[in-house]
This record gives C-alpha cells, structure tokens and sequence, in this order.
C-alpha cells in the first residue's frame, strides 16, 4: 500500500483531504507543519507528500527544500490558498524548489486525485 503525508495547518483541510486519500486505499499520515511532517517523513519514508506552503514552525518551501535534499524520490504536491497573486507566486516558486505538482486551494479533489495516480503511476513504471 502506497504512503501519503497530508501537511497543512488547517485542520478541516487536512481532515477533508485525509478522508478522499484514505477512501482511495493509500496509508495516509498527517502533519500541521513542517518541523511534524519531517518527523513523519524520517520513520515512514512516504511515496507522496501533499503540502500546503504558508505554515507556522516550518513553512512548505522550507519544507520542500529539506524533504528535497534528503528523500529526492519522493513525490510532492504543493498546495496554496493565500490569494490568488500570492498564492501563485508561491506555487511557482515550490516548483523550483522541487514540488512535482501543483494546485489552488480550494482543492478539487478530482485534479488531486488526478495528479496523485500520474505521480504515484510514474513512480511504479520508473
């Protein structure tokens, strides 16, 4: 079974998103920050990773960064919700520092689960 870290500090987000992963058979994990979801990350080794970017502790570009240089294999998708112009200046960074993805908030929930089959799918046939 496939392993996703959900990272966000909005616990109805996290919750929604948590509830449509593990409904589609995946082990799925959470974290309100990043400092957390490293910890998750350093014991379960997760295939996917589906973090939001503005965080207290350990924001998702600090976050993306650090999971980059010591797990370059795992997948992630960046998620933003803070307003359309800043939210896309965060997401376009995030793909620079290493997210293989990207969605706005509110999330549909059909181009997650899109985009988590073609990452998870590349990861198979690699």
């Amino acid at each position: 079974m496939q392993k996703v870290l959900i990272v966000d500090d909005d616990a109805i987000t996290r919750q929604m998103i948590f509830d449509f992963i593990e409904n589609n058979c995946f082990k799925v994990f959470q974290a309100n920050d990043g400092f957390k979801a490293l910890e998750i990350q350093n014991k379960e080794e997760v295939d996917l990773i589906i973090t939001d970017l503005v965080m207290p502790v350990m924001e998702g570009l600090e976050f993306i960064v650090q999971v980059r240089s010591k797990y370059p294999d795992v997948k992630i998708i960046a998620v933003s919700g803070k307003g359309n112009f800043l939210s896309g200046s965060y997401l376009t960074m995030a793909l620079g520092l290493g997210a293989n993805e990207i969605l706005n908030k509110p999330i549909d929930r059909n181009m997650l689960l899109m985009k988590i089959d073609n990452l998870l799918n590349e990861m198979i046939l690699s």
